[in-house]
């Protein structure tokens, strides 16, 4: 088989589509979450006939995760000889391949919109991807990973020769499907309280404080700034100087024999205090922004809960507390979502000329069962 025009088209309708026969596969939002019913269009242009064996949608998702990691070789009581190994695994988190058009015929120049919709399996992980380069100088690929989640869709238009010694051709559009995870109702509102008693080191009572944290929101798209939401009530005679926020990471890699792991400190936040006696409860709260990025400001990697790749995030909110009392600590999950686009930026503008036959909706049946299935539907 041969391949016409690229491999993978664009996804954005532009008038130069309508000049060459060509295909777009695009969804309708940009990003979706599990239970949610994905739908799309593929916009088909044809310029001269164009005989067909038929047009196919493939769907499909996937996991990956490879390591290099150092091991020192103890076997001849050499501690400095190290070696490599490499790990890896993946999984196929679904693989659907659908006839979009089935008829054996001709298809004549002009503008066609095959429109198709499937839901999405409630549990699959969020889209993800991480990467890093070789920590040692001297080894080569010592310390390197790379995680992925991803989906993809891809159309395929099988076009018969005019010769019949010929090989098939096949027309492809591809477009990534941008998944955020879990749906958001199944994502737990959780808040954390701790009260302490303020004593002296001579354990003469000073009071009491109370403290309660929690999000705004159940989760946050990576880029953008957390708002943590930190009541306190100090009750006692001493001044709480400042309240500290660590956003801690865990990227977490399954391999086939071995597992990865690793926590990383990626923002430290530091607030105001409370001083002794004030009382900030309820619409008094403080508010801590956290931004969601890395040093170099770009977007942090999202939760993802895959089988292979598992990506967290939790604050530590640190209280120091005077008087040999001991610290007051919270500990607070939150959820990151994958960068995208908003609706308006992602929805296709009508292109003047554009008249398509629009086919009835093609309905797909995806599973999280890890098996590729192809199947035809009625016509």
């Amino acid at each position: 088989m041969t391949t016409l025009g690229s491999g993978h088209m664009s996804t954005v309708v532009t008038p130069a589509f309508l000049s060459a026969t060509a295909m777009v596969v695009r969804t309708v939002d940009p990003a979706y979450s599990g239970t949610q019913v994905v739908r799309g269009h593929l916009f088909v242009n044809v310029v001269s006939p164009l005989a067909t064996d038929g047009i196919y949608l493939q769907i499909n998702g996937h996991e990956s995760a490879s390591w290099s990691a150092l091991a020192r070789d103890r076997s001849k009581g050499d501690k400095k000889r190290v070696t490599v190994h490499h790990h890896e695994n993946s999984r196929e988190i679904f693989n659907v391949r659908a006839p979009i058009h089935l008829a054996d015929d001709v298809l004549q120049p002009g503008h066609y919109l095959f429109p198709f919709e499937f839901e999405l399996p409630r549990n699959v992980p969020g889209s993800f991807a991480d990467d890093r380069a070789p920590t040692h100088p001297d080894i080569t690929d010592a310390g390197q990973y790379r995680a992925r989640v991803s989906y993809a869709m891809t159309a395929e238009m099988v076009v018969r020769p005019d010769n019949p010694d010929d090989d098939y051709a096949v027309i492809r559009a591809t477009c990534d499907l941008i998944v955020k995870g879990r749906p958001l109702a199944s994502i737990a509102t959780v808040k954390r309280d701790c009260n302490a008693a303020i004593r002296t080191w001579c354990c003469l009572n000073k009071g009491s404080v109370f403290l309660r944290v929690r999000f705004a929101q159940k989760a946050y798209q990576s880029g953008t700034t957390a708002d943590l939401i930190v009541e306190f009530n100090n009750s006692s005679t001493v001044d709480v100087e400042h309240i500290k926020v660590e956003l801690y990471r865990s990227l977490q890699m399954h391999g086939t024999t071995a597992r990865y792991c690793r926590i990383d400190r990626v923002r430290v936040q530091v607030a105001d205090g409370v001083q002794a006696g004030d009382d900030r409860m309820g619409d008094n709260a403080l508010r801590i922004p956290l931004s969601l990025t890395d040093d170099d400001g770009k977007p942090l990697t999202p939760t993802t809960l895959g089988r292979v790749v598992v990506c967290r995030y939790w604050i530590e909110v640190f209280v120091p507390v005077p008087c040999g009392s001991g610290d007051i600590e919270a500990r607070l999950p939150v959820t990151v979502i994958v960068p995208h686009c908003t609706p308006a930026e992602w929805a296709v503008n009508p292109l003047l000329g554009w008249d398509p036959v629009v086919s009835r909706i093609v309905n797909l049946d995806v599973e999280e069962d890890g098996s590729s299935r192809t199947y035809l539907i009625d016509a």
